[in-house]
């Protein structure tokens, strides 16, 4: 239970401090890349605010649900806290992991959400930051880097995808 959010069912950010590491060494040392994908709710204080916070739970539970259907077992979906969330694809191009994250915005984008008598949908921005090469990164850096992305995302009109001006991946 240490390693899980009580609330989502996913990973948390103790258990993504143990993966992480061990996974980004194994990118340097077999040379295949690694992306880091952070995920935020557009506008979830809103929801909070006008539906309560049962209505936010039910929102958070079913992105972290979205995130378990669609990612393979060898990513890892943790909640970070409140409303983000990360990702991390090892084993994928460019072009997959957009994919991917493309993937789970528009099944999220498409979600109907019911609290009382309305009827509601929500989107997620995202932002990328991607590895590859001999000397593995420091989690909390390439973490900073993909959430530099996402705040890039937010500020470009949010619902979208954002990767790091300077990935070489």
């Amino acid at each position: 239970m240490a390693l899980t959010d009580a609330l989502t069912g996913l990973p948390n950010r103790r258990a993504l401090d143990v993966w992480a590491p061990r996974q980004l060494s194994a990118a340097a040392r077999h040379d295949f890349a690694i992306w880091v994908v952070m995920a935020d709710l557009d506008l979830f204080k809103k929801v909070n605010d006008t539906y309560g916070h049962d209505a936010g739970d039910t929102v958070l539970k079913s992105f972290a649900e979205i995130l378990k259907v669609i990612t393979r077992q060898s990513n890892i979906c943790a909640r970070l806290g409140g409303e983000e969330f990360l990702v991390m694809f090892p084993h994928a191009d460019k072009k997959g992991a957009q994919t991917a994250v493309e993937r789970i915005r528009k099944q999220f984008e498409s979600k109907k959400f019911t609290f009382g008598n309305n009827t509601v949908t929500l989107t997620a921005s995202f932002g990328v930051a991607g590895f590859c090469g001999t000397k593995p990164p420091d989690l909390n850096a390439l973490v900073a880097r993909a959430d530099t992305a996402l705040y890039a995302a937010k500020h470009n009109g949010r619902n979208r995808i954002e990767f790091e001006l300077d990935s070489g991946v």
